[in-house]
């Protein structure tokens, strides 16, 4: 698996980001480093005066570092390919400083978070855009909570796959170095990454059986190591929202051809949408339309919705 298949471009939910993919390009890191001061009742010390002076004639690696220290991270959370690619680092660090400014004004209003995502979108959209194309990442997900997502009249052309009542991370109470530390332990994480791809996996030449054990194993694996670090769990869904292209070939598609009769399955599912159970777990498949797409419209980048609402047990 390529480096960018395991990446995500997180807008809003660093915390999440970081507890599902290898690698992150992180937007959000203001709006992080507020939640985990006011999470754990801990601030980073400002570096003293004589950092701010030099950092003006910091090279784009140096001034990127800097950024990513406010969240107790490093450049290492990039894809490697991009880690030292001066050009990248220059646009990521200037948008990065959108962002932020993006955060900051949208604080303590309501809606704060959303505000700044369309904010930054409507402002910078452009630039970020540039960015995606010219490193070869609009086909990198990027994540946004499923609130930042309401629907609008439209022609529904994004694939919404909704996997229901898992246990979750609970980011939302989890503090970021606490799931830094998750991160640290290789197999783990391995495990994580599995769970979030497992409905995309083609499983080509198995059986029912075997998909189900498969999936089965791979959900408890999951379960096990989140509890095995002592992180807390919500019972939630994920959902993602990608282009029927993205699900072509997989396990799912196959599923779902089944369901309506033929290959075109994208073409045939109704506005109610379909409802699946795999192994056990209610998969939910239906069409929509997002208000993003009037900010980011024409661009082939899937959104990974990861939501958290509460499901009642």
């Amino acid at each position: 698996m390529s480096s960018d298949h395991q990446t995500i471009i997180s807008l809003c939910n660093l915390k999440e980001a970081l507890a599902y993919f290898k690698f992150v390009i992180p937007f959000d890191i203001g709006l992080a480093g507020v939640q985990e001061s006011l999470l754990t009742g801990k601030e980073l010390p400002l570096p003293p005066v004589e950092f701010f002076k030099k950092i003006q004639s910091a090279s784009a690696y140096e001034k990127v570092a800097f950024l990513l220290s406010r969240s107790h991270l490093t450049p290492e959370i990039l894809p490697e390919r991009l880690r030292s690619n001066e050009e990248f680092l220059h646009s990521f660090q200037m948008l990065l400083m959108a962002k932020f400014l993006a955060d900051y004004v949208s604080y303590a209003q309501g809606d704060a978070e959303r505000r700044a995502i369309f904010t930054f979108l409507r402002t910078r959209g452009s630039d970020f855009l540039a960015l995606l194309e010219q490193h070869g990442l609009l086909e990198t997900p990027v994540d946004i909570f499923s609130k930042y997502g309401p629907e609008e009249a439209g022609p529904a052309t994004d694939v919404s796959v909704t996997i229901s009542q898992l246990n979750l991370i609970d980011v939302e109470n989890s503090s970021l170095q606490h799931i830094l530390e998750f991160r640290k332990r290789s197999e783990t994480m391995d495990r994580m990454r599995r769970f979030r791809r497992w409905v995309y996996k083609s499983y080509a030449g198995e059986s029912k059986q075997e998909v189900e054990e498969d999936i089965k194993e791979t959900i408890e694996a999951y379960q096990e190591e989140v509890k095995k670090f002592g992180l807390t769990t919500t019972r939630g869904s994920i959902t993602t929202l990608q282009s029927a292209k993205g699900i072509a070939g997989t396990y799912l598609a196959m599923l779902l051809a089944q369901r309506v009769g033929h290959a075109d399955w994208a073409s045939a599912i109704a506005p109610a949408g379909v409802a699946l159970t795999i192994a056990g777990i209610a998969v939910d498949v239906r069409l929509r339309h997002l208000e993003l797409r009037k900010l980011i419209r024409d661009n082939p980048v899937s959104y990974i919705l990861y939501a958290r609402k509460h499901l009642a047990t």
